[in-house]
């Protein structure tokens, strides 16, 4: 049975009053954007570090099933047999991105709206970064992969590298096996190298379903780097514990030998320990978990069509977060904006944006602002729904009053 906990006091950045004051200019608001959840881990997690600590001593560990509970819980979940010789555990999904980026050239592709780190991580190797923008479809509330535009883009900058997200991350979309095909068909074309972000590949709703790119890129015969983690997974993402699965044994045994020379190619104990508990008993509430963010979704997405349709989610198909489109209401709250300045004022809130100073002001709600994915996205918030039922509908009811008394047009 999942279990909501109150994390208000405990050192957690999502609840973190400074922090959510610098986001949405409230420093008491209900906590509804960085990507964690507020839902209890599995008791088996909890159970297995409390063993640790019974035992008093936290030294060097020996895990010598972790690989196999990887490749288990990969077969598991998503029916596919991944090769061992593929398989790298490292310290986190960034890092691997960070190491990975150093041993390639040229430019790199990056799908927009994008997770920000990618930016970032790149920005700090200097690499240019060539901005593919995904096609939006407002009617429907869905972003879709522009193909076209992402071979233009190939075909003039002659990029070594796309940085890939599936599923994405802030929409929630995910990808077609078709879609994943054709991807890698013109990356193999031109050339580019595909690390593709797969950490919220095992919260998949019913009726959607993922395909890895280790098992696209292995049909193709194409140069890709899956990177996952059980982190978001069973919301243990401040353990830093994720792996790689590599179409090319060559770039496999390239980063464990960077990960060796950095001495961090062993995980840490109360990490490996973890992952393990979750990996390996984990699955009923992984389960209980999905169906959990499914409904939440589909309870936001009714409540907002019968009482605030000027909102709408962007559709999500996997994950505890999505966009969510506020282009109707944009107008209306920068109207809001001009006459109560002082509330507005960016510099009290300079991690956030107008919209996420109207949420956070108005309704109470702290979600991240979508200019924090990309210029250009500025309509947008992201919506972090994992969390239980009463606290949504307390949060939707305060939308709900915020946008009825925005000033009219």
């Amino acid at each position: 049975m999942l279990t909501k906990v109150d994390r208000r006091g405990t050192g957690c950045i999502k609840w973190d009053r400074a922090y959510l004051q610098r986001l949405c200019a409230n420093p008491d608001a209900e906590a509804f954007w960085i990507a964690d959840m507020d839902i209890a881990s599995p008791a088996e997690a909890s159970q297995a570090v409390m063993e640790i600590a019974r035992g008093g001593a936290y030294g060097y560990p020996a895990f010598e099933t972790l690989k196999d509970d990887i490749l288990g819980f990969i077969k598991a979940r998503h029916g596919y047999e991944a090769d061992p010789r593929g398989l790298v555990i490292s310290r986190g999904v960034l890092m691997s991105l960070a190491l990975l980026l150093e041993g390639t050239e040229g430019s790199v592709v990056i799908p927009f709206p994008a997770y920000k780190p990618f930016v970032s991580i790149c920005s700090l190797q200097k690499r240019q970064i060539i901005q593919w923008h995904l096609g939006y479809d407002s009617q429907q509330g869905r972003f879709y992969l522009n193909l076209d535009e992402l071979e233009s883009l190939l075909r003039t900058h002659h990029p070594g590298v796309l940085v890939f997200c599936s599923p994405h991350n802030p929409s929630g979309c995910v990808w077609a096996e078709d879609e994943l095909k054709a991807l890698c068909m013109l990356c193999k074309a031109y050339g580019v190298l595909i690390i593709s972000d797969e950490i919220h590949a095992d919260l998949v709703y019913e009726g959607s379903r993922h395909t890895l790119m280790d098992k696209v890129a292995r049909s193709l015969e194409i140069d890709a780097v899956t990177l996952m983690a059980p982190s978001k997974t069973f919301n243990i993402a401040g353990e830093h514990f994720s792996y790689c699965l590599f179409s090319r044994q060559q770039r496999a045994a390239w980063l464990e030998g960077r990960l060796a020379a950095l001495f961090c190619n062993e995980p840490s104990l109360v990490g490996g320990t973890l992952a393990h508990a979750c990996l390996t008993k984990g699955g009923a509430w992984l389960d209980e978990a999905v169906q959990l963010f499914r409904d939440n979704a589909a309870f936001i997405q009714s409540y907002f069509q019968s009482n605030v349709p000027q909102l709408r989610l962007t559709s999500p198909q996997a994950s505890f977060i999505c966009f969510m489109d506020c282009s109707a209401i944009r107008k209306r709250v920068s109207l809001d904006a001009k006459a109560f300045t002082d509330l507005y004022d960016p510099s009290l809130s300079p991690e956030g944006s107008e919209l996420t100073r109207f949420f956070g002001i108005r309704a109470s709600c702290a979600f991240n602002a979508g200019s924090w994915f990309g210029e250009g996205y500025d309509d947008f918030v992201r919506f972090n729904y994992a969390t239980d039922r009463n606290t949504l509908e307390r949060a939707l009811e305060r939308i709900r009053k915020a946008v009825s008394m925005l000033p009219t047009i």
